[in-house]
């Protein structure tokens, strides 16, 4: 047995702890980052994603629901990584890490899991076909099919683990790292993805027009991008932000907007996003708001700078739950144990480092009025609007 591990590669465990010695939970979350996939396996792997928590070769739905203490285990996929959450008691670490452990290298993936997670998926609401706005295709799945998609994503290399709660410092990066030290890293086969491009969306879902203003990515780690992270809160955050003052005050046009950040595989797209009853001129409202946009930039102030930044310490205090950090996909990371937890290890698989919302806080206090308009002229220079008809 010894001699053939040492044939094997095994990457070393990633793991991020959050102790909270007053948390009445753990949260263990496994991020698996995505290669690049084309449309057909990302549709498989949505339908994957769906049907991992419903039972391993080791637990049954019962007895996942008995470490977790009837807490149900979660899977969803965003733009670049896989998340799978599992909240126990305190007492229940180190049945949560074997559940964990599960759920990424033995999920059952029957055809009638596969069935049942292909009827229980839901066409996406208006907000998030405007934030992903793929459109995939209808693929068949075989349940050999599945385990080989599952197999070659979920890797160890891929992953990482991020851990949050009330248990003692070192306790769980020391028992993943035995788990993980008996998982081998298989050779990767080569072209074993599809290569089908991914459609857009040309409608909306439902009754809402969205127009999307999407700015170019950009990496958390590259140069000024505390005042990028500030312009979004100056251009979206609160009724005094921009997009509200020209788009909803000015004009009438919207009943929602928000300046956000969407993940992708490098880094972060912004979205300055609107949404509207159905309209003839999408298009010009689009030109408008650009514009518009533009010429309230040149406008601001300290007053602006002071604004946006008192937002961001309230969001990043967690004083207030909107914020512009889409992590999660389809929704902001807020400021529960769970969320907290998440932040922690997908800002280390970003980065390099560790999620730190006071050093972000001090970096974006120093960003100066011009640094601010410029970054945020900067910004609409690179805008493509993207419209998504409702009705």
């Amino acid at each position: 047995m010894i001699s053939l591990l040492l044939s094997f590669v095994f990457a070393p465990a990633k793991v991020v702890e959050l102790v909270e010695p007053n948390a009445d939970s753990i949260s263990i979350q496994a991020l698996v980052s995505l290669p690049d996939l084309g449309a057909k396996d990302l549709a498989r792997l949505n339908l994957i994603v769906s049907a991992i928590p419903k039972q391993t070769l080791d637990y049954p739905r019962r007895e996942m629901l008995i470490v977790t203490d009837g807490e149900p285990v979660r899977c969803n996929i965003t733009p670049d990584h896989v998340r799978v959450v599992v909240n126990v008691p305190p007492d229940h670490l180190k049945a949560g890490l074997g559940v964990m452990e599960a759920l990424l290298r033995n999920a059952t993936l029957t055809a009638e899991n596969l069935e049942a997670a292909k009827e229980e998926q839901d066409e996406p609401d208006y907000w998030s076909s405007a934030l992903n706005p793929i459109d995939l295709p209808k693929v068949k799945l075989t349940a050999e099919e599945a385990q080989q998609l599952y197999h070659r994503v979920f890797r160890p290399d891929r992953l990482l683990l991020t851990v949050g709660g009330r248990f003692a410092q070192g306790d769980a990066e020391q028992a993943w790292t035995k788990r993980m030290a008996l998982w081998p890293v298989e050779k990767e086969p080569k072209g074993f993805f599809d290569n089908t491009p991914i459609a857009e969306r040309t409608k909306g879902s439902g009754a809402i027009t969205t127009v999307d203003l999407v700015a170019a990515p950009f990496s958390a780690n590259e140069t000024g991008v505390q005042s990028k992270i500030l312009s979004m809160f100056a251009f979206g955050v609160g009724k005094r932000a921009s997009l509200f003052r020209v788009v909803r005050e000015k004009h009438g046009w919207s009943y929602r907007q928000e300046a956000i950040l969407s993940p992708t595989k490098d880094g972060f797209v912004p979205h300055l996003l609107v949404a509207m009853i159905p309209t003839d001129d999408a298009q010009d409202r689009a030109k408008t708001m650009r514009t518009e946009l533009l010429e309230d930039v040149g406008t601001w102030d300290s007053t602006t700078r002071d604004r946006a930044f008192g937002m961001a310490e309230a969001v990043l205090s967690g004083y207030i739950p909107f914020n512009p950090f889409y992590f999660l996909g389809d929704s902001p990371a807020g400021n529960s144990l769970e969320d907290r937890t998440f932040l922690s290890g997908y800002w280390k698989m970003k980065t390099g480092t560790r999620w730190n919302p006071g050093l972000l806080l001090d970096s974006m206090k120093k960003v100066s009025v011009d640094e601010l308009k410029e970054s945020a002229k900067a910004m609409l220079a690179t805008v493509i609007p993207r419209i998504l008809p409702g009705g």
